[in-house]
């Protein structure tokens, strides 16, 4: 029983480390909150920072994150819509200015 369950974990750690993908972060303190997987073979992080959010993105043939924009709030990725759209980003940006008198 030992025996098969040291194969078994084995064989996951091998598996696990085989399908990994590999990411050079930007920086050491990278909050990940979500990735996607699109059609085209990119992938899109999404970052997590004290003031929204940030859209970065991967080729499947780099190690490197791009940065696509900061955004205020993310909601999520859309595979496909209505006509010939896809890989739709929604995201809101906070743009507001302070009027007023003190």
């Amino acid at each position: 029983m030992k025996k098969l369950l040291s194969i078994i974990a084995v064989t996951l750690l091998l598996t696990g480390s085989v399908y990994a993908e590999e990411v050079n972060y930007p920086y050491d303190d990278f909050q990940l909150q979500d990735t996607y997987q699109i059609n085209d073979g990119k992938t899109v992080y999404i970052e997590g920072t004290p003031v929204g959010h940030t859209i970065w993105v991967k080729d499947k043939s780099s190690k490197e994150l791009n940065k696509v924009s900061n955004v205020w709030f993310f909601l999520g990725i859309s595979k496909e819509c209505e006509g010939e759209k896809l890989n739709i980003l929604f995201a809101t940006q906070k743009e507001y200015y302070m009027w007023g008198r003190h």
